[in-house]
Order: structure tokens, then sequence, then C-alpha cells
């Protein structure tokens, strides 16, 4: 819970996770009242899409609005399905990102997630993904977040099991997809 909170704090944006076959659950609804404390902009995705029918059932769509997030992104990470339209959401993200960094030239001071060892000044390299947008994925238990997190980077880095629990540290990764500069927590 520790390292969440901290995921959520310097996010941009919180992926909140929800299996589309189990729907929304009271833990679900829990993590999403949180997530709203910490006053992080939430994009709801419904995960393990491809177990499902083409069409959300009637009470999950009541469910998910009772949550007041706005619509939910449908994805099966496991098939790689419904993750470019992930990406078109973060794009407002990551103008905000742009902006709040513009503001931050001016001023002439780095970025509070930037880490620079001495004093110095940030490399170039910390500069480019300080610009970059931060995403935490957050879910309860199972619902797909590490196979999201290998899918939206496109190789194995996190480990995926059936059983719950699997990901105990959080696994922070730079990457790059199309224009887009991401740094995603899992």
């Amino acid at each position: 819970r520790e390292h969440a909170a901290k995921a959520v704090r310097t996010a941009d944006v919180a992926l909140l996770l929800i299996d589309s076959k189990e729907g929304v659950t009271e833990m679900d609804v829990v993590l999403c009242n949180w997530l709203k404390s910490h006053k992080v902009p939430i994009v709801l995705v419904l995960s393990k899409w491809d177990r499902m029918d083409k069409s959300v059932p009637r009470s999950l769509e009541l469910k998910i609005s009772k949550l007041n997030l706005g619509p939910a992104y449908k994805i099966s990470a496991v098939q790689a399905l419904g993750l470019n339209g992930l990406y078109e959401v973060l794009r407002p993200v990551e103008q905000e990102r742009k902006r709040r960094n513009r503001r931050s030239d001016i001023l002439d001071s780095p970025e509070p997630t930037t880490r620079v060892e001495h004093g110095g000044r940030p490399t170039l390299a910390q500069q480019v993904f300080d610009s970059s947008i931060r995403m935490c994925i957050v879910g309860c238990p199972n619902v797909g977040k590490s196979t999201m997190f290998n899918a939206l980077i496109g190789q194995p880095r996190s480990r995926v099991s059936p059983r719950a629990g699997t990901t105990r540290d959080p696994i922070e990764l730079r990457c790059v997809y199309g224009t887009h500069r991401i740094v995603l927590v899992d």
C-alpha cells in the first residue's frame, strides 16, 4: 500500500483496472475512492475483455456509472486489444505535462521527480524522461495489472501468475510508444 501511495502521488494519471468478468467489486469502489482522495486523474480500464461479449452488460454499466469516472476503456492485454485507444486517452495528460514543463523551464527549476546527484543539473536523459507521462497501474489482485504492464511495453518485464500477490515491489519502466514518452509503474 505504501508503494502504491507513492506511485499515485507522483503520477500524472492512474489507470484503474477492473476485471470485466468479475465486474465492479466492493474493493474496486474502495480503491476508486482512495484514488480520488489523491486527486490524480483516473482512467477506468476494463481488463480481460477478450472473455466478454462485445457489449457491456447493463448491470456492469450501472456500477461503472456509479464510480463517476467517465467512460470505461475495454482492453485485452493478453491479445493486445484496445491499447491504442488507451494511448489516445492519454494525449491530454501528455499535453498537460508538457505545459507544466514549459512553466517549470520559465522558473528554471527541475521537476520534483528529477533526481540529481550532488546538486548538479539534470542530465539530458533525465530531462527527456521528466517530460514523460507518469502513469501508474492500480487495481485489485489478479485483474491483469502486470499483464497490461507487459503489453504496454511489449516485453515480459513484470511477473504474471494466476496466484494473487505475485507482484510485491513496484516496477518502474521508462518507455516510448510512438511519440509518447511514458514512465509506467506496475
